[in-house]
């Protein structure tokens, strides 16, 4: 899609008038719009502030979803990967902290507390700040698994989406997932 302008790979936050350019603050509408063409080559020619404040596209947002070797996790994973177009699946034995970086929301998911593929996401996630992104875990049936997963989040500050999906059925997951992307940004959540 292409606005009047040319600009497709800018957002506006829907919480403030920030706007972002892979999942970075790169202006603010009120401030030059030069700044924006500047980040985005594909224009060719500088923006106006008038181009910027309204020729802006709300994208899909990247998605990135940590699991477990879990087969069940694994298809939970898929199942909420293929709502969104922008999405990848990570198993956490193959993570690395680069993955995080390009995500806007994130979801995680265990079968069980502590799995030893977790390691090193969890010592990631200790030294990050992901402040203002949203998050959405889930687990078959342990409640230990949610508990284990809200706190090695704690340190990286990400907006938790209260209601964990914890079921063995994949009825709602599809729901719950979109629930989280439609509050990207929210601080209420």
């Amino acid at each position: 899609m292409v606005t009047e302008a040319g600009c497709t790979l800018i957002m506006l936050s829907k919480q403030s008038d920030r706007l972002f350019f892979n999942g970075e603050v790169i202006s603010t509408v009120s401030s030059r719009a030069a700044q924006a063409s500047e980040f985005v080559p594909e224009l060719g020619e500088r923006l106006t502030e008038k181009d910027v404040r309204y020729s802006i596209l709300f994208v899909e947002p990247n998605i990135l979803i940590v699991i477990d070797n879990d087969s069940s996790i694994q298809m939970m994973a898929e199942l909420i990967a293929a709502a969104f177009s922008q999405s990848r699946i990570v198993k956490a034995d193959s993570f690395v902290g680069s993955d995080l970086l390009d995500a806007h929301i994130y979801f995680f998911g265990c079968k069980e507390p502590s799995p030893f593929s977790f390691n090193h996401v969890e010592k990631v996630l200790q030294h990050v700040n992901l402040a203002g992104r949203s998050c959405g875990i889930f687990s078959l049936d342990s409640e230990q698994a949610i508990a284990y997963l809200k706190r090695i989040l704690l340190d990286s500050e990400l907006t938790v989406y209260p209601q964990a999906f914890l079921s063995d059925s994949m009825e709602n997951l599809e729901a719950w997932a979109s629930r989280i992307v439609n509050v990207q940004g929210n601080d209420n959540v």
